[in-house]
């Protein structure tokens, strides 16, 4: 999952903070955590090296190429797959309108090659969905499928709560009948709408 962080903008004269792109960790390790809580400040969840392939032979390297490219981030460069990796916009970075700005400044091209974006399923409703297509997936230009996940952790002992599974079923239909919506009112750009628990299953 590729997220954003607060860096230090070594370029400039005096010391100034910016937001920049970064690989938070693999999806599957965050998605057992109360991830909504992680600040543009934080560390990343997990160390993810570059792609093996890149390291075992020409013709291995000329291949991930073709699949991947660097990203030059103050966060420090890393390898990206638009096609496989997720973008999350955290509600820290959301909250801001000038980390936003500062990803269309240092990450445009990035911006517009992602596929897919994660999206929790409390700020697609607190936003509406027509509120965040328009104020955040607007600025992806090659977005194709929302990932809205669910997932609620009890504040008191930080565990997972559970749903039922027809409340989730339910909670899909929904989702895709407002996705559907934005579709026809020309309100969303992206082809896809896929529903999720933090346990990776679908509905």
């Amino acid at each position: 999952m590729i997220e954003g962080v607060t860096c230090e903008d070594e370029e400039a004269e005096e010391y100034m903070e910016v937001t920049n792109f970064r690989i938070a960790g693999p999806l599957s390790a965050l998605l057992e955590q109360d991830f909504g809580t992680r600040i543009l400040e934080g560390e990343r969840s997990e160390e993810c090296p570059p792609p093996v392939a890149l390291q075992v032979c020409h013709e291995a390297r000329k291949h991930a190429l073709s699949q991947y490219h660097i990203v030059e981030s103050m966060a420090g460069p890393f390898y990206v797959n638009p096609y496989r990796d997720v973008l999350w916009l955290s509600m820290d970075l959301t909250d801001e309108p000038e980390c936003l700005q500062d990803l269309m400044r240092y990450h445009g091209r990035e911006l517009n090659t992602f596929t897919t974006v994660l999206v929790e399923e409390h700020e697609w409703a607190e936003n509406t969905p027509a509120g965040y297509a328009s104020k955040y997936l607007a600025l992806l230009g090659g977005l194709e499928t929302i990932l809205i996940v669910w997932g609620d952790f009890d504040e008191y002992t930080d565990e997972l709560m559970e749903i039922d599974t027809e409340d989730l079923h339910a909670r899909a239909d929904e989702v895709r009948v407002q996705h559907s919506e934005l579709l026809k009112d020309h309100k969303c750009t992206a082809k896809s709408i896929r529903y999720m628990d933090r346990r990776g299953r679908f509905y």
